[in-house]
C-alpha cells in the first residue's frame, strides 16, 4: 500500500524566510517609487549612516538590512537568502532562525563600522584642528594630508566649497581676516558632518554571509554549485569565501562593497552558534555526525522538543512522524533527541574547539566489507548506524532540494525504512 511523504512541520518556504523576502521586495519597490515620484531617497533615511553623522539614527541597525542599492543587489542577497534561510530555518525553527538573521545582520554593521571609524580617525581629527586652529599652517597639512570628496555632484556643499577655497587664498593674503576665518570654520564643521555621513550601508549581505556560515558549520560536508556548475562542499565553500571577503577588505578594493560587514556577520554567526553550543541549547551542528568513541551517530540541531526542555531537528521531527524513531529513556530521549553534547553537558565533560574543528574536516570511516558469516551484535548496529546515515543524506537532500528531487532509489529505501516494525 502505497505512502506518501509528509515531513511534520517542514516547509519549502518557511515562514520567517518568506516574509524576510517579502519584506525585502517591498522595501525595494518602495525606493524606487518615493524616489521617482518625490526625489526622497529612503537607502539615505534608512540605510545605516556612520554613529557621529548628523543622518545616524539607532534604527538603521535593522532597517539597514531590508535596503538595496539596485534590483541586482537585491536579486543575489534574495537568492541565497531562499537558498540558504529555508534549510537553516527549517533546521532551527523559525524563532531561533530570526534571532540568528537579525543579530548576525546587527553583528555586521557593528564590525564594518569599527573598521571605518578607524580610517575616518585621522581625517576627522585634521578637520577638526583646521576648526580649533584656523591658520595657514594647519589648512596645509590638511590640504597635503586630506582628500576632499567632492565634485559637482555632491550637491549645495560643492559651492560652499568653492567658496571656502576662496576664504583659504584671502587668509593666505591677511592671515588676520576674521571673515574669512570664521567662512572656513563654517564650511569645515559642515564638511566635517558631510565626510563621516558618506559611509552608508543597505543590503542583507551581512545576514546572508551569516546564514552560508551558518549551512557550512551544520552541514559541512553537503555541496554546494558554485555558479551553478562547480561542487564544493559547504565547509571549502565558506572557508574560500571568507577569505575572498578577508583579502578584498585589507586590499581595500574601491568596489562599493563592505567586505568587513560581509565577515562581521560571519564572525557573529560563528560566536552565537559557539555560545549555543556551549550553553548546551542544542543549535550549533548537524542532527547526526559519527561518533568514533561510540561507533554510531549522534544527534545535534533543534526545531521541536525533547526530553530536556530543548529542541530537537527537522530530521528528528520527520523521524516521529514517519517511522517512529524516538525512544524514551529515564530523564529524557535518546536517539533523535538528546544529542551528544546534552549527554557532555550532564556529565561535566568539556566543550573543545578543537575536537569541533577536528569533527568538521575528518573524514568519515569507511563501512566494512560484508560477511557471508552471521552478524554479531557489533555489526548490527553498525548496520543500523549506516542506514541511520543513508537516512539523514536523504533528508537533508529532502530539505535543500524538495522530495522530488529523489531517484526512485532513495524513495524505495525511505519507504522501505519507514515500514520495518524494527526502529532505525
Amino acid at each position: 500500500m502505497g505512502q506518501t511523504y509528509s515531513p511534520g512541520r517542514f516547509s519549502v518556504l518557511p515562514v520567517i524566510t518568506k516574509n524576510l523576502l517579502i519584506i525585502n521586495i517591498l522595501c525595494f519597490f518602495a525606493m524606487v517609487v518615493v524616489k521617482n515620484a518625490f526625489g526622497v531617497d529612503l537607502n539615505d533615511i534608512f540605510g545605516l549612516h556612520y554613529v557621529k553623522s548628523s543622518h545616524f539614527y539607532p534604527f538603521q541597525f535593522i532597517t539597514y538590512m531590508f535596503m538595496h542599492g539596485n534590483f541586482q543587489h537585491l536579486f543575489f542577497n534574495m537568492f541565497a537568502l531562499w537558498m540558504f534561510g529555508s534549510v537553516v530555518e527549517n533546521y532551527w525553527g523559525s524563532r531561533r532562525f530570526l534571532v540568528y538573521y537579525l543579530l548576525t545582520g546587527i553583528g555586521a554593521a557593528l564590525t564594518h563600522y569599527f573598521v571605518v571609524s578607524l580610517q575616518l580617525h585621522p581625517d576627522v581629527l585634521l578637520i577638526q584642528s583646521c576648526i580649533d586652529n584656523t591658520d595657514m599652517s594647519h589648512l596645509n597639512d590638511l590640504f597635503q594630508n586630506h582628500r576632499f570628496y567632492l565634485n559637482e555632484r555632491s550637491g549645495d556643499i560643492w559651492g560652499s566649497f568653492l567658496i571656502f577655497q576662496q576664504n583659504v587664498s584671502a587668509l593666505s593674503l591677511h592671515p588676520n581676516n576674521v571673515d574669512a576665518i570664521e567662512n572656513i570654520r563654517q564650511f569645515l564643521t559642515d564638511y566635517q558632518d558631510y565626510y563621516v555621513s558618506l559611509p552608508n550601508i543597505v543590503g542583507a549581505s551581512g545576514s546572508i554571509y551569516g546564514l552560508l556560515l551558518a549551512f557550512g558549520v551544520l552541514f559541512p560536508n553537503d555541496l554546494i554549485y558554485l555558479y551553478f556548475f562547480i561542487p564544493m562542499k559547504a565547509k571549502w565553500f565558506v572557508i574560500v569565501f571568507g577569505v575572498i571577503e578577508l583579502f578584498s577588505g585589507i586590499m581595500g578594493t574601491s568596489d562599493g562593497v563592505a567586505h568587513f560587514a560581509h565577515l562581521g556577520g560571519m564572525l557573529f554567526g560563528l560566536l552565537l552558534i559557539w555560545y549555543w553550543r556551549r550553553r548546551g541549547d542544542g543549535y550549533g551542528y548537524d542532527s547526526y555526525s559519527y561518533d568514533d568513541h561510540n561507533g554510531g551517530y549522534w544527534g545535534g540541531g533543534d526545531s521541536g522538543h525533547d526530553g530536556w526542555g530543548g529542541r530537537y531537528s527537522f530530521k528528528e521531527r520527520v523521524r516521529d512522524k514517519y517511522y517512529g524513531f524516538r525512544q524514551k529513556e529515564s530523564g529524557g530521549f535518546r536517539g533523535a533527541g538528546q544529542s551528544r553534547f546534552r549527554q557532555e553537558e550532564r556529565s561535566g565533560a568539556h566543550f573543545s574547539l578543537r575536537e569541533e574543528w577536528q569533527r568538521l574536516f575528518r573524514r568519515k570511516p569507511r563501512k566494512a566489507a560484508g560477511s557471508a558469516t552471521p552478524r554479531t551484535d557489533e555489526e548490527y548496529n553498525r548496520e543500523r548506524a549506516e542506514n541511520r546515515a543513508r537516512i539523514d543524506a536523504i533528508l537533508d537532500k529532502i530539505s535543500r532540494s524538495g522530495y522530488s528531487q529523489l531517484t526512485k532509489e532513495e524513495k524505495e529505501f525511505l519507504f522501505k525504512s519507514s515500514n520495518k516494525e524494527t526502529n532505525w
